[in-house]
């Protein structure tokens, strides 16, 4: 399984995340960028903070695309003063727009 991982700040999570995915499964090992993601690897990127984290989510889809190798993409960012739901559904309108631009247009 090869995972692709955004998260929304540049430092913190990402180093929470490259120690603590190992601890939950032992057979993915962190590499420095999706290029080099080849068997049970994972990569992160951080999202630089809101807004920008679009910005780096549509790059990501994009980058999956061209890799053909990943399994998962997961997007970890908070909620700040929004509900679970409503950010949730904020990215997810964001994915859908983002899917039905790449499909039709």
């Amino acid at each position: 399984m090869n995972v692709f991982i955004v998260v929304e700040g540049e430092i913190g999570e990402r180093y929470v995340y490259e120690k603590w995915i190992p601890l939950i499964n032992p057979k993915l090992s962190v590499v420095n960028s999706i290029f080099d993601i080849k068997n049970d690897n994972f990569a992160i990127i951080a999202g630089m903070g809101y807004p920008n984290y679009f910005d780096v989510i549509k790059s990501a889809i994009d980058d999956i695309n061209g890799v053909n190798n990943i399994d998962r993409l997961v997007i970890a960012i908070d909620s700040e003063e929004m509900s679970f739901d409503d950010k949730l559904k904020e990215v997810e309108d964001y994915l859908k727009d983002r899917l039905v631009t790449r499909i039709c247009g």
